[in-house]
């Protein structure tokens, strides 16, 4: 029995070495990933099936029913949650071993080929009749422990199978040994199961976890969209956990975010939803806002980002005048490095728009391209005084109308009556007047780069005519425009405190020495405030 343990140990070892020193390339593991996945999906549609045990049915079946659409939905759905879990499970071994991420990508896309065999086995077990596979539904939080400790139970009714029981026993198995074979402990080997078993748990039970959170207003039933998007966040979570690896890249880069303006942005979408909410055509506690929610936040913040990022590469120069803290003057980020995330970051953001439907999707391609024009070559728009200022006003508006369409798309709330509610609401006159005040204050964004831009050539405000002088001009820019907002609302007590903030801003434009972030800090707060008072 000893020689039996130690030949599959010795065998063990040499399998996983060759895996992780493997020259292959990366994305040939990647690949077998897909492949295992997509013939572990193309087994399962064998099981389930208790009326008709015939392959060649099922088959037949699967081929000719269901629209196109919604098998595609549910065929996103499942290798999304693969993919989340895999990520998942890498950055426990991360955490756990500390070996290094590509190697765990290696063991953990390789392992994915142990989900073949849940089908096969349960085929087996049932004579050919399969099981139905699905998401695990407990009765109550008492069912919820047994489950736990009897690996989801042995009734095999309510989603979990006998192959899919084997598949996890496997799983724990490997986990063990492989922390054993990096130098844990028997204790941390057994810890690092235990999570790796939570994880998988937490997966397997998300809808009646959802449900217990939010209630009605989820779903209990295998809601694809729903989990598409919960998936697409666990996802994006878990990969940000992995990339806390790099994490003094990550920190220069997070402290260059401009983190004020971002803000706006958000403020900005979320004003967007309040006008929904104050119309009563949006519910902001349900399941699926929340999820949309986040995903919007997330493509936002890194649309941001990645606006910031290229804006960084074209503007070297003028920053080592303006900004030298900034990672690539500095020397804190190799340049090579910063366009890969870079990537990464703009693929953060078309995913989490495009789960959320093409309406944001639509807005964000919007929002990026409206910001490509204004920092990169060959148009450059920043050099053109007023059409600068225009860009940044229309993303504003972009990211207003992000947060009422992507939410219209679910509420169904038709335009025109969007456009009578506000008419019926907003005097005219301070609205029309609003942009062109508001154009004016924007141009405070120019004055902390005042000597960077006069040395590059950049025709702005204070270049043209004088730091002074243009502050002046801007200070009376943004009290008009916190003037005429605060006409908006027909109510006199947000007039006085419109204009009060008006004057406050003034003072924070034309003060010296001049710092943006404290003209930013009484907008945000303005803005924020408006979710209380509304």
């Amino acid at each position: 029995m000893n020689s039996i343990f130690k030949k599959a140990w010795t065998i063990f070892t040499k399998t996983v070495r060759a895996i992780e020193e493997s020259p292959a390339p990366l994305w040939y593991f990647g690949f077998t990933f897909l492949a295992a996945i997509t013939l572990r999906s193309f087994l399962e549609f064998f099981e389930g099936h208790h009326d008709q045990n015939r392959i060649a049915y099922i088959l037949w079946e699967l081929l000719t029913t269901n629209p196109a659409f919604s098998v595609g939905y549910v065929v996103i759905h499942y290798s999304l949650f693969y993919v989340s879990l895999g990520v998942m499970l890498i950055l426990i071994l991360r955490l756990v071993t500390s070996q290094p991420v590509v190697n765990l990508f290696k063991i953990v896309s390789t392992g994915f080929l142990v989900t073949t065999i849940v089908p096969i086995i349960d085929m087996f077990v049932s004579g050919s009749i399969g099981y139905r596979i699905s998401y695990v539904i407990p009765t109550d939080y008492q069912d919820l422990f047994l489950k736990f400790i009897t690996l989801f139970g042995f009734s095999y009714s309510d989603g979990v199978s006998p192959g899919i029981q084997t598949e996890i026993v496997i799983v724990l198995l490997f986990i063990f040994a492989y922390a054993r074979l990096k130098g844990l402990t028997v204790v941390r080997s057994l810890l690092a199961s235990l999570a790796v078993y939570t994880t998988i748990f937490i997966y397997f039970i998300f809808p009646f976890l959802a449900n217990a959170a939010f209630g009605s207003f989820f779903f209990v039933e295998q809601n694809s969209a729903a989990m598409v998007r919960a998936l697409t966040i666990i996802l994006i979570v878990a990969l940000l956990g992995i990339g806390f690896k790099y994490r003094n890249i990550v920190k220069s880069i997070a402290r260059d975010i401009r983190l004020p303006r971002l803000l706006h942005y958000w403020l900005m979408f979320g004003l967007g939803i309040l006008l929904l909410v104050k119309m009563e055509a949006v519910h902001p506690f349900s399941f699926w806002f929340l999820e949309d929610a986040i995903l919007l936040l997330m493509s936002i913040g890194a649309a941001w980002i990645y606006s910031v990022m290229t804006n960084n590469m074209e503007d070297i120069e003028i920053d080592r005048v303006s900004n030298p803290s900034r990672p690539l003057v500095s020397r804190h980020v190799d340049i090579k490095e910063y366009k890969q995330i870079s990537w990464f970051v703009l693929a953060i953001a078309l995913l989490t728009a495009a789960i959320v439907g093409p309406h944001a999707l639509f807005l964000i391609v919007l929002f990026l391209g409206n910001y490509f024009m204004y920092s990169m070559p060959p148009l450059r728009i920043k050099r053109v005084l007023v059409f600068s200022k225009i860009t940044i006003f229309i993303n504003s508006f972009v990211i207003f109308l992000l947060g009422v369409a992507a939410f219209n798309e679910q509420t169904g709330t038709q335009t025109k009556e969007i456009a009578l509610y506000l008419s019926e609401q907003v005097p005219a006159l301070p609205l029309i007047l609003l942009p062109f005040f508001v154009l004016i204050a924007l141009n405070f964004l120019d004055l902390k780069d005042y000597e960077g831009d006069k040395r590059a050539g950049i025709k702005t405000l204070p270049v043209l005519i004088g730091m002074r002088r243009s502050q002046i001009l801007i200070g009376i820019g943004v009290l008009c425009a916190y003037t005429c907002a605060g006409f908006l609302f027909k109510n006199n007590f947000i007039l006085a405190c419109a204009v009060s903030v008006g004057l406050v801003e003034f003072f924070l434009v034309v003060r010296r020495p001049y710092r943006e972030v404290w003209v930013f800090i009484p907008y945000l707060i303005s803005i924020a405030a408006l979710f209380f008072i509304i």
